[in-house]
């Protein structure tokens, strides 16, 4: 294969990945979260979650319908669950569907956002996210 084809494949492929985001977060759904936003099939999509074992585990998909390149970054819907686990072995539970706003700033940022769901809270319930994302 010619090695100019294969040069301009290599940056078609890296630029594809470049606006994929991996990083860390606390706050919702499992207190402290591994997250990924980027494009699976095509899709503009988020995840995030983590499992510590009995005291907290959760896991968050969420599609990003509106994105721009400003402090504002996106907004999206969500669908998500929470469990947590206090030291009197007493459980809450939060399966939701919701919506949330990104605001960022050099690699550092702040979701806000509102759901409603079931389990052992009222509706609706505020969700937040606070961290900060690599980009590659």
């Amino acid at each position: 294969m010619n090695k100019h084809l294969l040069f301009s494949l290599a940056l078609l492929s890296f630029s594809s990945l470049a606006d994929d985001q991996i990083g860390l977060s606390i706050g919702t759904p499992a207190a402290i979260n591994f997250v990924y936003k980027g494009e699976i099939a095509d899709l503009p999509l988020q995840l995030s979650g983590g499992y510590w074992g009995d005291a907290a585990r959760g896991i968050e998909l969420g599609y990003r319908f509106m994105e721009q390149d400003s402090a504002f970054s996106s907004a999206q819907f969500l669908v998500g669950y929470s469990r947590t686990e206090d030291r009197h072995d007493e459980v809450d539970e939060w399966s939701y569907v919701g919506v949330s706003a990104t605001f960022t700033y050099k690699g550092f940022y702040l979701e806000p956002g509102l759901s409603i769901g079931t389990g052992d809270y009222s509706n609706p319930q505020l969700l937040l996210q606070a961290g900060y994302m690599w980009s590659f």
